[in-house]
């Protein structure tokens, strides 16, 4: 080891040449903080603009900064790579993209010593069509769409102002479908989109983009191969799929994938054939019909596999009563939540003497047992022998709406007994054309979550009122919360909301928004 010593001297002489003249006062790094970025924001497309201050605050008041605001591709099927929105410090960015989620980030850099700061958020892209209440009206012979906004402006005839005309027949049903993937062939890409689904009762049928109400297919365009003879009878989300539901029975396409076309093959098979009873369809996790041709209840799962339930109830006992070989009449087949675990189905019939009959069925997806828990003559001496119309009350009771004489009644499952129901500002005067139990459930949603019952009404004028109430054990309790009006005759409903995901049930068992005919 080499140690160098300098001589005292040389050291003394060195320290009388050198002055320190160094500054030794100590500045403390300023920081910036961001203090006004939300964690999420919602904007509607083409109309809103994305203002965001992000409140910046340095400890040095003479601080300087360079911003950038960036979209992000992460989690977004549509963007290749980041897109900047601005390098501005306040964010002033007209809003243009599709309906969607994106993933923003604001990042800050101090010019004064190059520390930087990065902050990430979203956006809620929604667009006018994004949520409300569809309600799908006959125009005269014709099937038509309106959107009743939350803020209370309406939307009218919107398949005249997409398809440049209404679509021929009165309506039949009206489904939704949930991240539906599909070709677009104008972006020659797959997208996917929430779509709004229309049958009418000549055999037309239309899905449409809800984002924009483009139209996606047509029953023409809709299949693989060969188009079928046949007449549309409904279209839903099952699952990770879509089931198109028609009079040559029921096919599957998968929506889940991001490389998918969203169109049709094969309708499934089942020993024996089928003919699905366009008034029986309850959708879920699984479907439930009746099938005509048999005289049988029968489950499709979301893996397009159709099961007839057996005669036999779990553990081998035969059941007393049969889910096949019904030779009567299904005339209405709805749904119940209110047990939750195991929901309840309820199908009324009628036989060739016109008695009528109610079936209590129990209904578990993973199992194909019999059903059947009841079989109930209803006395020809009620009202709710002679109802013309039908609508379970999915949420609060083991109740069934049902329409005699143009007047609403409520009729109690468990006690067997029938009430007349006054419900408040509805004009004595007007045909009742529609009532349903119409809900939205969404943990995700939770300050827009509601749980109506709906009553349509017509006057002599040609145009519709539709009351939504807030009901106390399922009866309408004072007076409508909202009422929609519009030009029509209101025959289907369905709330439509951008914050809906394809993961729509909630426990398993119900599903965000009624799914069912």
């Amino acid at each position: 080891m080499k140690t160098f010593i300098i001589p005292a001297l040389v050291a003394a002489c060195l320290t009388a040449c050198f002055r320190d003249k160094g500054n030794y006062t100590y500045k403390e790094v300023s920081t910036v903080t961001i203090t006004n970025l939300q964690e999420s924001y919602t904007r509607v497309s083409m109309q809103d603009t994305l203002r965001i201050d992000p409140g910046l605050v340095s400890t040095n008041p003479e601080d300087t900064f360079a911003c950038l605001w960036l979209r992000l591709p992460a989690g977004n099927l549509h963007i290749s790579e980041s897109d900047t929105l601005g390098t501005d410090v306040i964010l002033d960015h007209p809003v243009t993209l599709r309906q969607g989620a994106y993933w923003l980030a604001l990042r800050v850099t101090n010019l004064a010593n190059g520390m930087e700061l990065y902050q990430e958020f979203q956006l809620f892209v929604t667009t006018r069509f994004s949520v409300g209440f569809y309600l799908l009206k006959d125009a005269g012979g014709y099937s038509e769409l309106d959107l009743h906004l939350p803020d209370g402006d309406v939307m009218p005839d919107l398949l005249e102002r997409s398809l440049g005309e209404r679509v021929n027949g009165a309506p039949l049903t009206l489904g939704v479908t949930l991240g539906y993937t599909y070709f677009n062939p104008e972006a020659m890409r797959s997208e996917r989109s929430h779509v709004i689904n229309i049958c009418t009762e000549t055999g037309e049928m239309q899905i449409l983009r809800v984002e924009d109400m483009a139209p996606i297919y047509g029953h023409d365009d809709l299949f693989i191969g060969n188009v079928p003879d046949d007449v549309p009878y409904y279209l839903t989300t099952s699952g990770n799929g879509l089931m198109y539901i028609s009079s040559e029975g029921v096919s599957f396409a998968s929506v889940s994938s991001s490389t998918g076309t969203g169109r049709i093959g094969f309708p499934s098979t089942i020993t024996g054939g089928y003919a699905v009873n366009p008034r029986s369809l309850l959708v879920g996790q699984t479907l439930y019909f009746f099938d005509d041709l048999n005289g049988r209840f029968i489950t499709a799962n979301v893996n397009g596999v159709l099961n007839a339930y057996t005669e036999t109830n779990q553990g081998g006992a035969t059941m007393p009563y049969s889910p096949n070989n019904i030779t009567r009449e299904l005339l209405y087949f709805g749904h119940n939540f209110t047990a939750q675990i195991e929901h309840e189905g309820y199908a009324i019939f009628r036989d060739a003497t016109g008695k009528r009959y109610l079936y209590r069925l129990l209904l578990n997806n993973a199992q194909f047992y019999n059903p059947v828990r009841d079989v109930v003559e209803i006395p020809s001496s009620t009202r709710f022998s002679q109802a013309t119309a039908f609508a379970t009350n999915e949420l609060d009771g083991r109740l069934i709406y049902f329409l005699h004489d143009n007047k609403l009644y409520l009729y109690d499952v468990e006690q067997k007994t029938e009430e007349l129901l006054a419900p408040a500002g509805i004009d004595a005067s007007a045909e009742i054309t529609y009532f349903a139990n119409r809900y939205y459930i969404n943990p995700e949603d939770a300050p827009a979550n509601f749980n109506y019952l709906a009553i349509a009404t017509r006057d002599a004028a040609g145009r519709y009122k539709v009351h939504l109430y807030q009901t106390l054990g399922g009866k309408p309790l004072g007076a409508p919360v909202r009422v929609l009006e519009g030009n029509g005759v209101v025959r289907k409903m369905q709330y439509m909301s951008n914050q809906l995901s394809s993961s729509y049930l909630v426990n398993n068992k119900i599903n965000h928004i009624p799914l069912s005919m």
